[in-house]
């Protein structure tokens, strides 16, 4: 069986344990198996694998949280809103806005789009162009204000493209798996005849 093997050095997981003994385990590179030598019990090496590897994202995970909510008290939270109230202050805004603009005409704002197109983009595109410099310099404020929570967040996507690589792996090896036991259990056409 061909089996690809991912190596993540940057993670520091443990030496397996033996889920009956807690005693540390030997892996048998030629039966893809780890070995206890206390109980001398088998265990087959993705399953073992996959135990550890969740057991450590376990951790990783509490650590994550017990980091966010000492940031909790930062002022760049909002608090999450029901999509009830979502939608409440949304048709508030939109009422305050027509009470603002009495006179504002959608159709006419659509046609006045379509004939002046290419007068509109390039009166934006001046805009941003004038602007840039300044949104970029408050985007790397509020980026080194908030350095720990955006590192977190980095953390917390790598780790989860690593466990959909593992994820990918494990289904692959699997198939392979299946296809191999299926055909060696199967009598060949040519010796039947």
């Amino acid at each position: 069986m061909i089996r690809k093997i991912l190596i993540l050095p940057h993670l520091k997981i443990k030496m397996a344990k033996c889920p009956n003994c807690s005693y540390t385990l030997v892996l048998l590179e030629y039966k893809q198996k780890f070995k206890c030598p206390k109980c001398g019990r088998l265990f087959p090496q993705q399953k073992i694998e996959l135990i550890e590897f969740n057991k450590f994202n376990k951790t990783e995970r509490i650590k994550d949280k017990e980091v966010i909510e000492v940031d909790k008290n930062k002022k760049y939270k909002q608090p999450k809103l029901s999509e009830f109230t979502k939608k409440q202050d949304n048709i508030v805004r939109a009422k305050n806005w027509r009470k603002a603009h009495p006179d504002y005409n959608a159709e006419q704002c659509r046609k006045y789009l379509s004939k002046n197109k290419f007068k509109v983009l390039s009166i934006q595109r001046a805009y941003h162009l004038k602007y840039k410099p300044q949104i970029n310099e408050r985007r790397k404020q509020l980026y080194h204000e908030n350095i720990e929570y955006n590192r977190l967040k980095a953390r917390l996507k790598n780790w989860r493209k690593e466990q959909n690589a593992l994820a990918v792996l494990f289904f692959e090896n699997e198939v392979i798996k299946a296809y191999n036991d299926s055909l060696s259990s199967k009598w060949l056409t040519i010796s039947l005849s």
